[in-house]
C-alpha cells in the first residue's frame, strides 16, 4: 500500500478519511452501502464504533482501491472509475460491486480492475494537441 494512503489510515476513522478526502462524502456513503451521505455520517460518528461490519468491510475496500490507483499516482481518477459501467468487466460500476459484495471475494474482481485499469498506458497530451 502507498505510504500516504497506509500512515492516514489509522483505525477506521483514517479510512473513512481516505475514502471521503479521495471519492467525497456521496460516493463513500454509496460503496458503504448506505442510504445516504447523512445516514453514513451518522454510522461514522464515534469513529465508526457502531457501523455495521458489512459497512466497514465496504469501507476497507473502498480504501484499497484509493491504494491501487494511488501506487500508480493515479488516485484523481479514482472517483470516476468507480462511477464507470463495465469498468469492472460486468454491467454495473465498480462501485456498485463493492455496495452489492457480501464478502472479500465479490471484491477480487474490483481489485483486479482497478490493477488493471491503472496498469494501462496513458497518452499524454501537450497544451498544442489538446487543441
Amino acid at each position: 500500500m502507498p505510504r500516504g494512503v497506509g500512515e492516514a489510515m489509522a483505525g477506521l476513522a483514517g479510512c473513512i478519511g481516505v475514502c471521503e478526502a479521495a471519492l467525497g462524502s456521496n460516493l463513500t456513503a454509496y460503496v458503504s452501502g448506505a442510504a445516504s451521505a447523512s445516514e453514513f455520517a451518522a454510522w461514522a460518528d464515534d469513529d465508526g464504533v457502531r457501523m455495521p461490519a458489512p459497512m466497514r468491510e465496504r469501507i476497507g475496500a473502498a480504501v484499497e482501491v484509493v491504494a491501487i490507483f494511488a501506487a500508480s499516482n493515479q488516485v484523481g481518477m479514482v472517483r470516476a472509475w468507480l462511477r464507470e459501467y463495465g469498468a469492472a468487466g460486468a454491467s454495473f460500476t465498480p462501485a456498485g460491486l463493492i455496495r452489492a459484495a457480501t464478502s472479500h471475494e465479490g471484491f477480487k474482481q474490483v481489485y483486479q480492475a482497478a490493477a488493471d485499469f491503472v496498469a494501462q498506458p496513458r497518452q499524454v497530451l501537450t497544451e498544442s494537441q489538446a487543441r
